[in-house]
């Protein structure tokens, strides 16, 4: 306890010496005693910069926390702003895609008067059974009109109002729909039904007819609505029905309900 007390005196001693030594005239302060109050003095000011040092850490590393947050906030709206841009772009993308559809299809349906029209609205509970486009009895749509896209088969205009209608889909439950399936030289015609599903089925079809899974599916046009050719979907699976005196198939629709933009609807056709 002696020897500490002695060497701190000593300390405290060689650092007021250091102080009365700077305190002189530089003219009146001999050199060797500048040295030694510098010898004296250099353990103190070391240990003073080294508590200094450890005594700003905490405030350096919250201000870099504190930075870095910033910076990664900057980058999440960065991320978000272009990821609204993607979906943006893909939105036009697709919508462009079902315009330049819709365009084909009325280019190369001769014989075909159409009305182009837009999906304004569908209802959750019911997604698979209607739908409401943008024309009604301004345009002269009539119920029993068939509606397509550029892709495929629809549905059929089942209520009309003065500027809109209401369209039943295909896959709504009770829609029917005659339809052929063709593959080479062979051609079965069968009947189509919705099951209120994302699903068709298509039924009556005789036990001796070659109906296998991916034959494509059209309208047979004998049903006096659809044109014939209008794809309907491809089949997916082919069982023997109840009894075994026909078969059924399931039919993947060729036009996706879900994400349907625009439509035309077929106001008349060859002749009708």
């Amino acid at each position: 306890m002696g020897r500490k007390s002695a060497g701190f005196r000593w300390l405290a001693g060689a650092v007021l010496l250091a102080v009365m030594v700077y305190g002189l005239h530089r003219d009146w302060r001999p050199a060797w005693l500048a040295e030694a109050a510098n010898a004296a003095a250099y353990p103190v000011l070391m240990a003073g910069s080294y508590v200094a040092e450890i005594a700003g850490w905490p405030v350096r590393f919250i201000a870099g926390i504190r930075d870095s947050q910033q910076q990664i906030a900057a980058l999440q709206r960065e991320n978000e702003e272009l990821r609204r841009q993607l979906d943006d772009y893909d939105s036009l993308m697709a919508e462009n895609g079902r315009l330049r559809d819709l365009l084909q299809l009325q280019r190369t349906s001769r014989g075909m008067n159409t009305v182009a029209a837009r999906i304004i609205a569908r209802s959750w509970i019911d997604w698979h059974r209607y739908l409401t486009i943008s024309v009604g009895q301004q345009a002269g749509i009539s119920e029993g009109m068939a509606v397509i896209t550029g892709r495929g088969a629809v549905g059929m205009v089942d209520a009309v109002y003065p500027f809109s209608s209401r369209v039943r889909l295909l896959t709504a439950e009770g829609s029917v729909v005659s339809v052929a399936v063709q593959r080479g030289g062979v051609r079965v015609n069968a009947v189509v039904v919705g099951q209120g599903s994302g699903q068709l089925r298509m039924i009556n079809i005789p036990t001796e007819s070659d109906v296998i899974r991916g034959d494509r599916v059209v309208t047979s046009g004998y049903s006096g609505n659809y044109p014939g050719n209008v794809a309907v979907g491809e089949v997916i699976d082919v069982r023997d029905d109840i009894g075994g005196l026909t078969r059924l198939a399931v039919v993947r629709p060729a036009v996706d309900m879900s994400s349907i933009g625009e439509v035309l609807v077929v106001k008349s056709f060859g002749g009708n």
